[in-house]
């Protein structure tokens, strides 16, 4: 097997790996529904690790039978391909080196990280483990869910468990909102509200459900129970789900570029907002989530 096909198993195998966010924060490489992690390494994909990917991949009896199977197979070679490209020593600089401002900002704020967030909860003496358990649990599951995605190459029953996930997930905490309101640092830590934030965010059916649910990670925000990078980007997807303007700028196509190739007539603005509340530019934010998730060849 080529270098490219072993990266592709390699890559799929730790698929076992939950990504919980689309900030830095976390050195873990994983795939998320439609997605990447942005401290994924990012290499110039070459042809060669491309075509051997591509062979691993309908090996394994992973076949594109349509467009949108097509879209799913080409965003997992082209994770799988980058670190085979890196290993072929074919490879462009990593999004640190390319976008040395965004890099700086993850190290200094490394704090917002996801091991920072449970070093912190370790000193405290949590009153509800069992819901932080039921969190991790929870999402675990959904994340399982969309990786199913493209190894069923988006079969109706990969979708259908998704579906199912989310479902699951938005009643029981409704349920438990009902009774508790939205869990305290002092309950399941901050790393089990970062946990309850992944849950929300992806609650998409139920737009009126974020939006109040936005309105309590505020209060946890000022109470400095939950990080600003989470804030940021549930308040930009409940912007985005009733068409009004992103305060912050997080949910574009970061695929097809860095702020230069958006649509962003209030940049300014935008960018004024950012860093009022401690983020990365969004010229530094575009330039890492366009290193992750942009063609090879930009």
């Amino acid at each position: 097997m080529s270098i490219g096909a072993k990266a592709v198993a390699s890559n799929c195998l730790r698929w076992s790996i939950p990504d919980r966010s689309n900030e830095p924060g976390s050195r873990q490489v994983s795939i998320r529904f439609l997605e990447w992690h942005p401290v994924a390494p990012v290499t110039r994909v070459t042809v060669r690790a491309i075509r051997s990917a591509h062979s691993f991949l309908m090996t394994c009896g992973i076949r594109p039978l349509g467009r949108l199977s097509r879209i799913a197979i080409s965003f997992l070679i082209m994770q799988a391909a980058a670190s085979a490209a890196m290993a072929d020593g074919d490879g462009r600089p990593s999004w640190r080196e390319r976008c040395p401002g965004a890099s700086q900002w993850v190290e200094a704020n490394s704090e917002q990280g996801d091991e920072a967030m449970k070093a912190r909860d370790a000193k405290r003496q949590l009153t509800r483990p069992d819901w932080l358990q039921e969190l991790q649990t929870r999402v675990d599951t959904e994340q399982a869910a969309r990786r199913a995605l493209f190894t069923e190459n988006f079969s109706r029953a990969s979708k259908n468990a998704v579906w199912k996930a989310d479902a699951d997930n938005y009643r029981w905490m409704t349920d438990v909102f009902a009774e508790n309101g939205l869990f305290t640092a002092a309950q399941v830590g901050e790393y089990g509200l970062h946990l309850t934030w992944l849950l929300v965010h992806h609650a998409d059916e139920h737009r009126q459900f974020q939006k109040i649910s936005l309105g309590e990670f505020r209060k946890r925000y000022e109470a400095g129970e939950v990080n600003a990078q989470d804030l940021a980007r549930l308040s930009d997807r409940v912007a985005v789900r009733f068409g009004q303007p992103q305060p912050y700028g997080s949910q574009n196509n970061w695929a097809k570029g860095g702020i230069d190739a958006q649509d962003i007539p209030d940049l300014a603005r935008i960018e004024a907002n950012r860093k009022a509340l401690g983020l990365m530019s969004l010229a530094d934010y575009g330039c890492m989530m366009n290193a992750v998730r942009g063609k090879p060849d930009q």
